[in-house]
C-alpha cells in the first residue's frame, strides 16, 4: 500500500521555550558539544524559580535509578538558565490535557 503524499496530523506539538512553566514530571532533554543529558522535573520553586532535576546520561539509568541516588544526582538549575540559553541546548516533553508538549 503506499504512503499518503500529505501528512495532516502534526508531528509533535510545541512551543517556544520562553514560555515554558515547569511542572513535576516534566522530561528534560540537555544537548551539549559532545555529551547530552536526561532528566525528569523532581521540584519547582515558583517563588525562586528554581527547577530540581534528576540528570542520568540515558534513559535506562533515569528510571532504574534507586530512590537513594536521587540527591546525588539532582542539579537545581534556574528556569531562566532554560528559557534563556541558545535554541537547541534544552528541550522539555511537557504533558497537558489531551496533549504532549514539546518546548524547544
Amino acid at each position: 500500500m503506499p504512503l499518503p503524499r500529505e501528512i495532516t496530523v502534526p508531528l509533535a506539538h510545541y512551543r517556544d521555550i520562553s514560555t515554558y512553566v515547569p511542572q513535576a514530571g516534566d522530561f528534560i532533554y540537555w544537548a551539549g558539544w559532545f555529551s547530552s543529558w536526561i532528566g525528569v522535573v523532581q521540584n519547582y520553586d515558583s517563588k525562586h524559580e528554581m527547577l530540581e532535576i534528576i540528570f542520568a546520561g540515558l534513559p535506562m539509568l533515569l528510571v532504574s535509578m534507586d530512590t537513594s541516588e536521587y540527591m546525588k544526582n539532582t542539579r537545581s538549575i534556574p528556569l531562566s538558565k532554560l528559557r534563556n540559553t541558545y535554541k537547541g541546548v534544552w528541550a522539555v516533553i511537557h504533558h497537558e490535557p489531551g496533549a504532549i508538549v514539546w518546548y524547544v
